[in-house]
């Protein structure tokens, strides 16, 4: 654990009493250089049995809710759902995860907003896999010389045992930091160095680079059930807009923005220079 001491150099005074930032990283100089390096890091125990239960009985509501809804979005490799924050208030200790969201202001800035949602894959599916992708497909090559690189830290809580029937993540560790790399869709892993895949318990975080490389191995004829929480830190200039999945009509977090600290109303979205 240490401090970060940031001060934001804005030429107004209206927010002046904003400026200095204080970040205490819930984590080791050690763990924030292998994100920054490789791309991802592993957190486990991020929370226990009893609040994965209530984060699985509060997708199963709103999954249940959502099904007839015209704008579900049911792909071939799981059911999103969306606006996780606004449709139950038991996934709102996802706001206060101090790890993810400590470092990921280390490697990012102090401003950042957050953002969750959630897929759903059903059990005993063979064949079901994500291929090779990054999250920010935005980058031209050449490089311009002012390109504004998109930088964010996303994240996977996995709510369930990961192995190999179930589908496992690979990453290409550094991937992040290449931006010519294209990895086509159904590309040989022989063709990628240095791949690891990760087998992963229920309450793991794995933090990633928005653009570093990963996919999911095939799901056999044993999978059992994948449910996982996405989640994401973006810094918080970069406005929020989600144009996909089931809205809702009335917000829970305009609630908590409400009545909400200014940090609090930040992580929403909230933000002014």
């Amino acid at each position: 654990m240490f401090n970060i001491n940031y001060k934001i150099n804005n030429n107004s005074n209206v927010y002046s009493d904003d400026l200095n930032r204080s970040v205490t990283v819930d984590g080791s100089i050690e763990e924030v250089n292998h994100l920054v390096n490789n791309g991802y890091l592993v957190i486990k125990n991020l929370f226990d049995e009893d609040q994965l239960n209530k984060f699985k009985a509060a997708l199963a509501r709103v999954v249940n809710l959502e099904l007839n809804d015209p704008n579900t979005e049911l792909l071939e490799n799981g059911h999103y759902i969306r606006h996780l924050l606004d449709k139950d208030r038991d996934f709102h200790p996802l706001i206060e995860m101090k790890k993810p969201l400590s470092i990921s202001r280390a490697v990012l800035g102090p401003q950042v907003w957050f953002d969750a949602e959630a897929r759903v894959v059903a059990a005993n599916i063979e064949g079901l896999s994500v291929n090779w992708h990054i999250h920010h497909r935005v980058i031209p090559n050449p490089l311009p010389p002012m390109f504004c690189y998109p930088h964010a830290i996303h994240g996977i809580l996995y709510l369930d045992d990961i192995d190999s029937d179930t589908g496992q993540i690979c990453i290409l560790p550094g991937s992040h930091k290449n931006h010519t790399l294209n990895i086509v869709d159904g590309g040989n892993d022989h063709d990628q160095k240095n791949v690891v895949t990760l087998k992963i318990k229920a309450g793991t975080c794995l933090l990633l680079h928005a653009n570093l490389w990963h996919k999911t191995t095939p799901t056999t004829k044993n999978a059992k059930q994948r449910r996982l929480i996405l989640f994401g830190y973006t810094p918080s200039w970069i406005k929020p807009d989600v144009a996909r999945g089931v809205k809702v009509k009335k917000t829970l977090t305009d609630a908590l923005k409400e009545n909400g600290s200014k940090e609090l109303r930040e992580l929403l979205g909230d933000f002014n220079w």
